[in-house]
Order: structure tokens, then C-alpha cells, then sequence
């Protein structure tokens, strides 16, 4: 996602569990109001065309946050930004 520059908009998504996609590359959270039990399940997918692992929340959260700190060695100035974005989500 951040090769297509969609990282922030990505986090955005994915901190609050809602889930994101961008082609091949998808993040599910679970939605067990949805009829299908293919979204009854606990923690988060992660996937890339057929291949998919889920993790538990926790692991969820430090993925994020290492992947936030490698963004910002990158791009220093927008880690207001990013903060705001964190501060939004559930993790």
C-alpha cells in the first residue's frame, strides 16, 4: 500500500477495523453481524492475492506501529499526522 502511496489513508482504515483493499492486498477485521461466517473470526487478516495470515490484536498493533515508525524515518514531518490517525483507531 505505500507503494501506490496509500499507506495513510490504509492506517486509517485498519486502526479503526474496518478493514482495506488495494488490488491484491486486503486487511479484514471481523464482523460477526455479517451473515457470512467467512467474517466470524478473531483478530486480523492480512492477505495478499491467495495467501492470508491472521493475527491476534496485539500483534495487529505492533505491526502497525512498527510500520508507522519505518514510514516516518521517511517522512518526519507528518508525524502529527500520523498520531492523529492513531489516536482515531481501536488498537
Amino acid at each position: 500500500m505505500y507503494s501506490q502511496s496509500l499507506f495513510l489513508e490504509a492506517l486509517s482504515f485498519i486502526v479503526r477495523k474496518v478493514g482495506y483493499t488495494v488490488n491484491e492486498d486486503f486487511c479484514f477485521c471481523p464482523d460477526l453481524t455479517d451473515p457470512d461466517p467467512v467474517c466470524h473470526f478473531e483478530g486480523v487478516m492480512f492477505g495478499q492475492f491467495e495467501d492470508e495470515v491472521t493475527t491476534t490484536d496485539e500483534q495487529c498493533k505492533m505491526y502497525i506501529e512498527e510500520a508507522c515508525k519505518l514510514y516516518l524515518e521517511k517522512h518526519p514531518n507528518q508525524k502529527m499526522l500520523i498520531n492523529g490517525i492513531l489516536d482515531s483507531g481501536k488498537f
